[in-house]
């Protein structure tokens, strides 16, 4: 069963945001806001390289323009052209993370789901399930009960302590009002005695 290749034909509903004039590829378009420019540029997040990743998937042979902009301002900063290898590369740099195995995840999904029954599914996972997915079938009367999925749902109450807050921190906050976070707290000044002559 691991090494078992099978065909799917899959319907995926994608877009085409932009095509260069005179050019055959595709451009596929990614904005990312920028908070803190003078510092450098910020490091995507796991998730916005996998929607860059899968997008250029779907546009075999396409580009992807990354636009990033300022965010005081919303003023263009810097664009960069990127395709999959590079997109591929940045993931497993920065997260450790092979994303041409992912896909090996999504065929065990689809070969598990072709031996149920023809109906409409819903495929949930929960970051705490680790690998697994629960799978949901239409209910007969047509009406999905929320009240009966969520009954169960456990919540963990810890008590942490808050962080306290660093004033020396330079935060976005801070460049859009120029100003340093308020402190409940009065600076305590010792009154100098004068000496008496």
């Amino acid at each position: 069963m691991k090494n078992a290749k099978k065909n799917f034909k899959i319907l995926v509903r994608n877009k085409q945001p932009a095509k260069k004039e005179n050019s055959i590829r595709n451009f596929c378009l990614s904005s990312k806001l920028e908070h803190q420019l003078k510092y450098g540029k910020e490091i995507l997040s796991l998730s916005q390289y996998i929607r860059e990743w899968s997008s250029l998937l779907l546009n075999p042979g396409g580009l992807l323009m990354r636009v990033r902009a300022d965010a005081k301002n919303l003023a263009f900063d810097q664009t960069d052209t990127v395709d999959i290898s590079n997109t591929e590369q940045n993931i497993g740099f920065f997260y450790n993370v092979v994303v041409k195995n992912q896909l090996n995840i999504l065929q065990n999904v689809l070969i598990s789901l072709e031996q149920l029954p023809v109906g409409n599914y819903i495929l949930n996972r929960m970051p705490k399930g680790g690998l697994f997915a629960t799978v949901y079938k239409e209910s007969e009367n047509g009406a999905f009960d929320l009240h009966s999925k969520y009954s169960n749902f456990n919540l963990l109450e810890v008590n942490v302590p808050w962080t306290p807050l660093d004033l020396r921190l330079v935060s976005p906050s801070y460049e859009i009002i120029e100003d340093v976070l308020l402190d409940k707290r009065r600076p305590k000044f010792k009154k100098k005695k004068r000496k008496s002559k």
